[in-house]
């Protein structure tokens, strides 16, 4: 049986809202609350999504047969981006 579509999204979800708090992790308490709702922002854009969809969306890496099914490659490959 397949899983709603939207069950499927909120798990991608837990792994773009956990990476940016790997990254946070290293600058905590030096900047402002909102400047990291903004970095976290732009990087979800810049390098996540992208780097998400050669994984999980057909991609290139996807396509050389990388199987990543419980996200560690894609969190741990941005958050070394980040």
């Amino acid at each position: 049986g397949d899983i709603p579509e939207s069950v499927f999204a909120m798990f991608q979800m837990t792994f773009a809202i956990i990476t940016p708090a790997l990254i946070v992790g290293a600058f905590a308490e030096r900047i402002k609350f909102s400047a990291v709702l903004i970095f976290s922002s732009i990087w979800l854009l810049l390098v996540y999504i992208p780097i998400t969809h050669w994984v999980w969306g057909g991609g290139w890496l996807g396509e050389m047969g990388l199987l990543d099914f419980a996200g560690g490659t894609v969190v741990h490959v941005t958050a070394g981006v980040g």
